[in-house]
């Protein structure tokens, strides 16, 4: 049997650093170019769309103790409305901004509709088709946390390129 749940503690922990460290790449960036460009676009929608699964995760987990399957429904339905806005706005904002979406992007862009996607799936079997398995959970998790280790790890790849790319045009032209 595959138990999680002795892990939800570091799942949360997990997600208050990835909000941090997408908030601090942001600033990374902006110091970087000064300009806007993919990456800056990518980095704020990210750092955004975090803050406010972490604000609804605040004010939903302290309801499971009284309305357990209300709150189960929110959850499902905030987060995938979460990841699947956190897509199309950073797709939206390219194209509004006649910005060519670059690899991070897109990458990002992939990661959160597979994050929104994997969490209806989840959503639909646990609440509306009754399937509650301990495997699938495990997966769940992992796959959710796993996105969000992604996601981090990418944004601080890109933002030290364009920290370092700055360092070495400063010494160029210095």
């Amino acid at each position: 049997m595959l138990d999680v749940s002795r892990y939800y503690e570091y799942f949360v922990l997990l997600g208050v650093y990835v909000v941090y460290i997408n908030i601090f790449c942001a600033l990374g960036v902006i110091y970087s170019s000064k300009r806007v460009n993919s990456a800056l676009i990518t980095l704020l929608t990210v750092a955004l769309i975090n803050l406010t699964m972490k604000y609804a995760q605040s004010e939903m987990t302290p309801m499971f103790k009284t309305d357990l399957a209300l709150v189960q429904h929110l959850w499902y339905v905030v987060f995938s409305v979460c990841w699947l806005i956190s897509a199309y706005v950073i797709y939206r904002l390219h194209e509004l901004l006649e910005i060519e979406l670059g690899k991070f992007a897109k990458t990002i862009v992939f990661a959160s509709l597979f994050a929104g996607c994997f969490t209806l799936v989840k959503y639909i079997s646990r609440m509306h088709l009754g399937i509650d398995s301990d495997v699938f959970n495990g997966l769940y998790s992992g796959m959710i946390n796993a996105v969000n280790v992604t996601v981090a790890t990418l944004s601080i790849g890109v933002t030290l390129t364009a920290l370092v790319l700055k360092f070495m045009y400063y010494k160029r032209t210095c």
